[in-house]
């Protein structure tokens, strides 16, 4: 007996110790954020807009209409001085307390990221309620406030819809924030975000959102311009963000031909000239021809030639086009920086602080070769084959 209170008394006396606090807030208690937005008003007050999921909203929405949609979220909107200020005042008007752990997007007006993200980023960066796994978007012409009060038919929000349309048009979601912070730390490499529009439809109230470029930003996290889809997609390809989508190639006084492109890949090599760093980018990929509105015969060796070359052109010139953009903008959004650094750590050092003139001198040449895979079952366009009578 007096063995087991030898055993027992540590215990009751540990138990006296224990605070026993209760500090679990329930899921029913607290509103779930599913989208963010930050815009800059002409006052130069900060507007914060939470777009709050609002559950009882799943009864009785089979029908799908617009209207059912819209009550799945509903938006608050917070104005301050600072971007702290601006957010808390959006809690006052709850009646549950925030929670943002499940929040993946982060939208911004243009205004704003025109003026500048170092506040947001400082603020962000530092709160523990923070997704680092989240994405970022500006929103082209626009306030994020629009993007968040925007009724999309497809998904449950808004803030959904955006971070899949961004899925699928290539980029990587979840990590946007991610890059946009390695970037800052990155000597020499300009960050950048996705950028999206809004448009409303002719006659009607419903508005569409589309994906439009890349936002890119100088050394003081301010908008400096934009790349448009076609450089977006050089840009995504040159850094392995991207692995197929689809072109028009023209064919000289031929046509045009429509291809899917996949397995692209690309390689950047760097050599010091003179002390000056020439770069050699190399693009691979596999392509298979959806649609042929030429006369040529792709099963004839010449024909096939000729659209091979085509291809390989297209290829060229876009990439050129686009890093032709980025230099004369002197920001290095690609990170050829890393390359040097990499292969010539001395001649980086001397370097690294004029690097956005360097860069916009440097030597960057390209070359393609692609591979075509399939060309359909037809040779020619079923159009343009000529009638045998």
């Amino acid at each position: 007996m007096r063995w087991m209170l030898h055993k027992l008394l540590p215990l009751l006396v540990l138990s006296c110790l224990l605070t026993g606090c209760w500090d679990r807030v329930e899921l029913n208690d607290r509103a779930v954020i599913l989208g963010w937005g930050m815009d800059k008003e002409q006052d130069g007050q900060y507007l914060a807009s939470a777009m709050i999921f609002i559950p009882q909203s799943n009864n009785n929405n089979s029908d799908g209409d617009l209207a059912s949609l819209s009550k799945h979220f509903e938006v608050f909107t917070g104005k301050g001085r600072s971007i702290m200020e601006a957010a808390n005042q959006i809690q006052p008007k709850l009646s549950r307390t925030i929670f943002a752990g499940n929040r993946r997007m982060i939208v911004i007006g243009e205004s704003m990221a025109r003026d500048g993200l170092s506040n947001i980023l400082d603020e962000y960066s530092r709160n523990k309620d923070v997704r680092l796994r989240t994405d970022m978007i500006i929103v082209e012409k626009g306030t994020a406030l629009s993007l968040l009060k925007m009724v999309y038919p497809l998904e449950d929000s808004p803030a959904t819809g955006a971070l899949k349309i961004h899925e699928n048009t290539g980029g990587l979601a979840d990590k946007a924030m991610v890059y946009f912070l390695q970037a800052i730390n990155d000597p020499g490499k300009s960050p950048t975000l996705p950028q999206l529009s809004l448009s409303s439809k002719e006659q009607s109230q419903k508005q569409e959102m589309q994906m439009t470029g890349i936002a890119v930003f100088d050394n003081n996290l301010k908008m400096k311009y934009k790349l448009n889809v076609d450089e977006t997609h050089s840009f995504f390809w040159l850094t392995k963000k991207i692995n197929k989508f689809s072109i028009t190639v023209p064919i000289k006084e031929k046509g045009v031909i429509n291809v899917d492109m996949h397995r692209l890949s690309s390689k950047i090599a760097v050599k010091l000239v003179d002390g000056k760093p020439q770069f050699e980018v190399k693009l691979k990929g596999d392509v298979m021809i959806v649609e042929n509105e030429t006369a040529l015969h792709l099963d004839q060796m010449e024909d096939f030639r000729k659209v091979k070359e085509a291809l390989n052109l297209k290829c060229k010139t876009d990439m050129e086009a686009f890093l032709h953009h980025i230099q004369q903008e002197k920001t290095d959004v690609v990170g050829f920086n890393g390359y040097i650094h990499r292969k010539y750590p001395r001649t980086w050092r001397k370097m690294e602080p004029t690097w956005g003139p360097d860069f916009a001198h440097a030597s960057i040449k390209v070359q393609a070769n692609m591979t075509l895979r399939q060309i359909g079952l037809t040779g020619t366009s079923i159009e343009n084959e000529e009638d045998p009578d």
